[in-house]
């Protein structure tokens, strides 16, 4: 299973600010996007999602056309962690993170939903704060609770039906110390050797390189290269794709 981009650009007043992107990731990957501010990266994975529309090409999710699903088969399918989460109610952690149940309600019972729940609370190190009033939280403990919401509306994708979860996040790590990067980050990769689809903007290169399986490197509205991290992330790329000085090592 996977999704794809052919050829897609999305143009705005006259310029492309992605231009005849093609990519393809697959299930039990973990594909990183990166490169420098506005090369491209989030465009990218929006139009992945179906939140943005390509002006030109085509996108593609376990083989058919993106805009071809209903909003509630994608939604059940595959999650998304956007860089912002607006939510100006005072509810409480657990209430949030059961809100990624919504596109399955009335499929299971509430103690399958409540054990998703729980599953997806403990995974991002939040059980403790299950009754805390959302609001009077941290960026970062925010944000763990936005991938937890992420994790809970996925967890159960794959439904024996052969399909597996997808899991779309955009500067995932932004907020998060190094305690949580580094277990995110092995979370992630632990999913996607157990099947799932990860795609993820990220600004870390040591951590990708570390961790991710796929990576795609974008300059100018272009994906300059893909492929494995090794392979990818060298020096001499690493100096051309950000307009560094000199070579720059990733080292660890």
């Amino acid at each position: 299973m996977s999704v794809e981009l052919n050829r897609a650009s999305v143009i705005r007043t006259g310029t492309a600010i992605l231009n005849e992107a093609s990519l393809r990731c697959v299930c039990g990957q973990f594909t990183a996007l990166c490169g420098p501010n506005g090369a491209g990266k989030t465009t990218a994975l929006s139009l992945m999602t179906g939140a943005l529309q390509a002006d030109r090409g085509d996108v593609r999710f376990q083989d058919r056309r993106l805009n071809s699903y209903r909003p509630v088969d994608l939604a059940r399918r595959r999650a998304v962690v956007s860089q912002s989460s607006v939510l100006n109610f005072p509810f409480q952690v657990h209430e949030v993170v059961a809100m990624g149940r919504t596109p399955h309600y009335g499929m299971g019972s509430p103690a399958e939903d409540a054990a998703i729940v729980s599953e997806a609370m403990a995974l991002m190190d939040l059980t403790p704060f299950a009754e805390r009033n959302y609001l009077t939280l941290s960026g970062g403990e925010r944000q763990r609770v936005n991938i937890a919401r992420a994790l809970a509306q996925v967890w159960d994708a794959g439904g024996g039906g052969g399909q597996s979860p997808w899991l779309f996040l955009d500067e995932p790590t932004a907020a998060l110390d190094l305690k949580y990067q580094i277990a995110l980050m092995d979370l992630l990769q632990r999913l996607a050797g157990s099947g799932w689809g990860i795609v993820a903007v990220l600004h870390d290169l040591h951590l990708v390189h570390s961790h991710a399986d796929q990576v795609v490197l974008f300059k100018s509205g272009r994906i300059h290269s893909a492929g494995a991290a090794p392979d990818i992330l060298t020096p001499a790329r690493i100096q051309e794709v950000y307009a560094l000085e000199a070579p720059y090592a990733l080292t660890g």
